[in-house]
């Protein structure tokens, strides 16, 4: 198996038995800062600290390739209600330094393809994900 990551329990892989990976991976860094407002003059900006980084990624899970689309998609599911926080890892290293623990802000579904039976062949997945911080 060529493993190309994991979230938690999902297992982002590519091999001859099964291809369940991710594409246009997106990572935002984004400082927090306040304006403060001066009379008559322009206004100051002040550095507050470093701002949680938000991670997002989009996956085709294509039953074809031996990633049947519910299995993927119950698990992530259960990360968005219950609020789950896991270990986003790519390429064998964690994604960004720090705890490395992310929690899912938002999941979209794209049913795109059905059987005549309605099972699901071909789904596309959005992932959101926030950094979730721990206190020490």
């Amino acid at each position: 198996m060529a493993l190309v990551g994991t979230f938690g329990s999902l297992i982002f892989e590519c091999s001859r038995r099964r291809l369940r990976t991710f594409y246009d991976l997106k990572i935002d860094t984004e400082p927090r800062s306040a304006q403060h407002d001066v009379h008559l003059q322009m206004p100051i900006l002040e550095f507050t600290g470093p701002g949680l980084i938000h991670v997002s990624f989009a996956m085709k899970l294509n039953a074809d390739f031996n990633a049947p689309p519910w299995e993927s998609i119950n698990l992530l599911r259960a990360y968005a209600q219950t609020g789950a926080v896991a270990p986003l890892i790519v390429g064998g290293r964690p994604v960004t330094l720090g705890f490395n623990l992310w929690m899912m802000q938002k999941l979209g579904e794209a049913h795109e393809i059905f059987e005549r039976d309605g099972t699901l062949r071909v789904a596309i997945i959005d992932v959101s994900l926030a950094e979730y911080r721990v206190l020490l």
